[in-house]
């Protein structure tokens, strides 16, 4: 933005007389957008809470604040109120975790059966089995708890103070929580029990039938809230939460649906995470979901000409939108697929080549990874704007679907023991980022329950979180507690040039205060004294073990040096 325009906002904020020639422009715009001709974004919140900047009490009091508001400065995740949101949902997991671990202990008790086995002399007896009941770490939105405080209490989450009260979050989660939750079958001996949240558009309807959004204005400002709030956090270089911009389905009833809908054609399990990963992103699985300020509509999105192709094909074969099935059909007999190498739009030059010539040929294509295939759906049949286009959440939800409903996902093959040791591997295109801005955006965080039920968080590379998080979990299932764990940090080596394996999301550090020191010359750089406690980890120990068998490389087996508390991928 130039000078003369940045004047111009400082005078309509800072002045009394701009103040009144504001509220004159906030009368006749609706929504969020300001000044419509100038390049220029404000907070969700901004229009409902103005009326401060009227009486004298506004939030951006200084030319400072204004600079930031208007520059590139301003970043959401680091505001009081979006971290005093952040640690009421923690204290929600928690809590609410507790209630789907007694539901799995229900339905692990219900679904027990009989068996008739033989003992080593041959005689039979009946034996009692019990199926295996995952609880998959709940996942409750942000944005939409954000947007709500912004609408009903008036929030400027530009205001660097504001906290808002935590049994407040705590009491909201709460209701927008589906019950009973989701109990998925995937065999006699498996079982899933899914905690669901309300989508963006079920808040709203459930607002609306309590009274508390009392006309389509306050529906407005919930959606654009929504937007608005989207767009800081993409902003900022992602969620520090595994949340929606890494990869959680919002409906697994859908995304159900949708699977056993391309499994019965013969699709591939790659193949079918993958095109419903791309939905998810595209439309948080509302079938019905029209873009607004565009004209994208149902579960892919289709705009534009495509859109018209589809909407007649609905209407000449008598089928509605509502039906996903029907969606789903016209997919088929659309058979849109754009093969070869393409240029991404807006990705400055970036190129993607195609594995299979046609959307029935990907159906069934052996591709090696869930990504793999997400990825060319994505280019070869979405083609979005590059900028927008959240490959993260794409293949995060791709993962998730797979884990849930594909019988092979027991057996999938460590991310690491397929990729190798170059760090270039673990990105896309092979483009290592050089600055923590764009190395934060493909990173993912994960969390888990230690040995003694304490939730832990860590932040890895994307391309293995899943991976990651599953040697955690086998981790603190065996019995040794991760007390401490760090991951993803921009940062040099330490004592050396180069960037640290951290940098890339490619390392994680456990328990360095518990006798898992980093020794170089002999002496400590960091950590405490190596074996000075029980958790020190050694030579075929838990840890060592474990992650070792999952493709990391254990610090203590460095020659020069020892990192007793380090696993990297790249091997230092």
């Amino acid at each position: 933005m130039n000078a003369i325009l940045q004047k111009i906002l400082r005078y309509l904020i800072l002045t009394d007389s701009g103040h009144k020639i504001l509220k004159g422009i906030l009368i006749l715009i609706i929504g969020f957008i300001l000044l419509p001709t100038i390049a220029f974004s404000p907070v969700a919140g901004f229009v409902n809470g103005v009326k401060n900047f009227f009486e004298g009490e506004g939030d951006l009091d200084d030319d400072a604040d204004v600079s930031s508001f208007l520059g590139d400065d301003f970043s959401i995740i680091e505001m009081k109120y979006y971290k005093s949101v952040e640690s009421a949902r923690a204290k929600h997991i928690d809590l609410i975790s507790e209630e789907q671990k007694s539901l799995a202990e229900t339905v692990r008790e219900e679904h027990k059966y009989t068996v008739t086995v033989k003992d080593a002399n041959g005689n039979e007896h009946e034996e009692t089995r019990y199926p295996t009941v995952d609880t998959p770490l709940p996942n409750p939105p942000m944005v939409s708890v954000l947007a709500y405080f912004c609408t009903t209490e008036e929030i400027q989450i530009a205001d660097g103070k504001k906290k808002i009260n935590e049994s407040k979050v705590m009491d909201f989660y709460q209701k927008i929580a589906k019950r009973p939750f989701r109990v998925i079958e995937r065999s006699k001996d498996h079982y899933i029990v899914m905690v669901e949240y309300m989508t963006e558009q079920d808040i709203i309807g459930l607002l609306q039938s309590e009274g508390t959004f009392k006309d389509e204005g306050d529906v407005d400002l919930f959606e654009t809230s929504i937007e608005r709030i989207k767009e800081f956090i993409d902003e900022a270089g992602g969620f520090k939460y595994d949340g929606e911009a890494v990869g959680q389905i919002s409906n697994a009833e859908i995304a159900k649906q949708i699977w056993d809908y391309f499994k019965s054609l013969g699709w591939s399990d790659y193949a079918t995470a993958g095109i419903i990963g791309n939905f998810e992103a595209e439309c948080s699985l509302q079938p019905n979901l029209q873009e607004k300020g565009g004209t994208g509509i149902g579960l892919g999105q289709w705009s534009h000409e495509r859109r018209t192709a589809f909407l007649n094909w609905l209407s000449e074969n008598g089928r509605d939108i509502s039906d996903i099935t029907a969606q789903l059909d016209y997919l088929i007999v659309e058979n849109c697929w754009h093969g070869g190498t393409l240029t991404l739009y807006k990705s400055g030059g970036l190129k993607h080549t195609s594995k299979v010539k046609s959307l029935s040929e990907f159906s069934t294509y052996q591709y090696s990874s869930v990504q793999e295939a997400t990825e060319d759906f994505l280019w070869h049949w979405e083609g979005p704007n590059y900028q927008k286009a959240q490959v993260g959440r794409r293949i995060g939800a791709a993962n998730q679907v797979y884990n849930l409903f594909s019988a092979g996902a027991v057996a999938k093959i460590p991310e690491v023991a397929k990729k190798g040791k170059d760090p270039k591997l673990y990105f896309a295109y092979g483009i290592i980022p050089t600055n923590s801005f764009t190395a934060e955006k493909h990173m993912q965080s994960i969390s888990f329950r230690n040995s003694k039920g304490v939730m832990k968080t860590v932040r890895v590379n994307a391309s293995v979180a899943q991976d990651v998080l599953t040697a955690l979990q086998e981790i603190s299932e065996a019995g040794y507690e991760i007390k401490q764990i760090g991951g993803y940090s921009f940062r040099q080596k330490v004592g050396s040039n180069g960037l640290s394996s951290h940098s890339y999301g490619l390392a994680i550090d456990i328990n360095w205060d518990y006798g898992n020191p980093f020794i170089k010359k002999g002496k400590i750089q960091a950590g405490t004294r190596y074996l000075s406690h029980e958790l020190s980890m050694t030579e075929g120990s838990i840890p060592v073990r474990i992650m070792e068998a999952h493709g990391w490389i254990w610090g203590g087996h460095w020659t020069n040096s020892k990192d007793y508390m380090h696993f990297s991928i790249t091997g230092d």
